[in-house]
């Protein structure tokens, strides 16, 4: 976190994070939370996961017309060993490189000026670099991205915490899972990692957390690929339990192996 200001114009930081609704706190870097690997001709295609950023926009007494964090880039290590101290995230030691180009031609980042920051994005790393398989994250703000000048305060000069994606742990099918009840209907949505060998999902239902848990009626839904966001709806299921259920998704992959999500607890209000 840093605040600066020119020849024209000082910054008072204390009276932004004292404005309406605001909350004196830094701003999080994102870190990679997962990948899955597809081999190219020369080094791989990497679809990286992170934990979307909530407010792009900042904090502020004003809402700017368009996000202030606009973007985050991809770098890779490209050294022998490993990236240890504080000196060795910063983007200007040379030994990191923006993940981009090969017979992908991937932009090794990802731009959101306006909308919500998707948490994932796709890159190359060539298989000839040192150690191309510790990655990390650089935050982009007001438009600019890795091919242009630095200008003033458009990027961090850094990369946040380093992941190792040589042998990455796996991360199961899913990325992220949720629900919501409103006016009766339940809104679930979930986000794939990989999808490899993948038949179907549905979403199951239970009274209590620990289960039994039974099928929705109406939320087969089909794979549409890796890193996709799925949103099933169906009423309040009564039958199940009157006030509260508890709801999970399952994959079922091709040869019978089940994935499940974490249960979340949907509640339906109670009368004053």
């Amino acid at each position: 976190m840093s605040v600066q200001g020119n020849s024209g114009k000082s910054f008072n930081f204390d009276l932004v994070t004292n404005g309406p609704g605001n909350v004196l706190a830094p701003f999080a870097m994102p870190q990679i939370t997962s990948a899955s690997r597809v081999a190219t001709a020369g080094g791989a295609d990497y679809t990286v996961n992170w934990t979307a950023i909530a407010n792009p926009k900042g904090y502020y007494d004003s809402a700017p017309a368009g996000n202030i964090v606009t973007g985050v880039a991809v770098y890779y290590w490209n050294a022998a060993g490993t990236p240890t101290s504080i000196t060795d995230y910063a983007i200007t030691n040379l030994n990191w490189v923006l993940a981009a180009g090969g017979p992908s031609s991937r932009t090794g980042y990802v731009t959101f000026l306006t909308g919500a920051d998707p948490g994932t994005t796709t890159v190359w790393l060539p298989d000839a670099a040192p150690n191309p398989s510790y990655c990390a994250l650089e935050l982009l703000f007001d438009g600019v991205d890795p091919s242009q000048a630095a200008g003033f305060c458009a990027r961090t000069d850094f990369v946040g915490h380093a992941v190792s994606l040589a042998n990455p742990t796996p991360a199961g099918v899913f990325a992220g899972f949720d629900a919501k009840l409103a006016m009766g209907t339940v809104t679930a949505t979930w986000r794939s990692n990989a999808e490899s060998g993948l038949a179907f999902y549905q979403v199951y239902a239970s009274k209590l957390v620990g289960g039994p848990y039974v099928p929705i009626n109406g939320t087969l839904t089909s794979p549409m690929g890796d890193s996709h966001v799925y949103t099933a709806t169906f009423p309040f299921p009564k039958e199940i339990g009157k006030r509260k259920v508890f709801l999970k998704v399952k994959a079922t992959d091709m040869d019978g192996t089940e994935w499940w999500t974490q249960p979340v607890k949907v509640a339906r209000r109670t009368a004053p």
